[in-house]
């Protein structure tokens, strides 16, 4: 396996080459084979995805110029151990259709991505970043990335979405936001459900659902919503 992969959509997306170190379990000397590539290939970023790398090669990735930018969070469920809630925001969740404000799911795309690393990272242009969240949600909406955006209105606007995607026998949600000024109404909770519901309509077997060790909310309103912590990655960018 070769320390490095070129990462075409990312590098095409941000303007300049960007990599990814395969290895999630890299020795001290695989990072720093990996280090000299890029110096090499002239790369200026690599990202590290390590499943709970040990001291000394946390260590290492430091020294060689490594930042922790991302404890990511993968949670999941069992779709035929979900309860069917009784949850009035739920009757509110819809499938976005064309004719809804674009504008509103673009500012919730964003909003979702306030912990992301691509935010967390000051060394990444911020439009970029804006522009991926934003990106993210149009590929999402032309069901390209994903199979529906749930959402819920409030006035002709929309107040809350989620993205589902189906993955062979796993749902998939990628992002979750709800309007600031909609908050404290359940709709967080009744756009999860609705995503387990779609799952379970399916016949699915597992819904999964990542954030950021950082979003203490997104956390808590998973595990509200039956889910239970399955994986964490650890997520370093390496700049040259």
């Amino acid at each position: 396996m070769e320390p490095l992969q070129s990462l075409d959509w990312d590098t095409k997306f941000f303007g300049f080459q960007i990599a990814r170190i395969n290895n999630p379990h890299a020795s001290a000397d695989e990072l720093r084979q990996a280090r000299l590539q890029m110096l090499e290939r002239k790369i200026p970023l690599a990202y590290w995805a390590a499943d709970e790398p040990t001291g000394r090669v946390q260590e290492i990735a430091v020294e060689l110029g490594g930042t922790l930018v991302d404890q990511k969070l993968t949670f999941a469920a069992a779709v035929q151990d979900l309860p069917q809630p009784d949850l009035p925001a739920l009757e509110l969740v819809e499938s976005y259709q064309p004719e809804m404000p674009m504008a509103d799911l673009k500012k919730l795309a964003v909003d979702s991505g306030i912990y992301s690393r691509f935010v967390v990272d000051p060394k990444f242009p911020k439009e970029k970043a804006i522009a991926m969240f934003e990106e993210w949600i149009v590929r999402s909406a032309n069901k390209a990335i994903a199979d529906d955006v749930l959402v819920i209105r409030q006035n002709g606007r929309i107040a809350g979405m989620s993205t589902v995607a189906r993955k062979g026998d796993v749902g998939s949600i990628g992002l979750v936001a709800v309007s600031e000024k909609f908050r404290g109404r359940q709709f967080g909770e009744a756009l999860v459900r609705a995503a387990q519901n779609w799952s379970r309509q399916l016949e699915l077997k597992e819904i999964q659902v990542t954030t950021q060790h950082a979003n203490l909310p997104a956390r808590r309103l998973y595990e509200k919503c039956n889910f239970h912590l399955k994986k964490m990655e650890y997520f370093y960018h390496f700049w040259c």
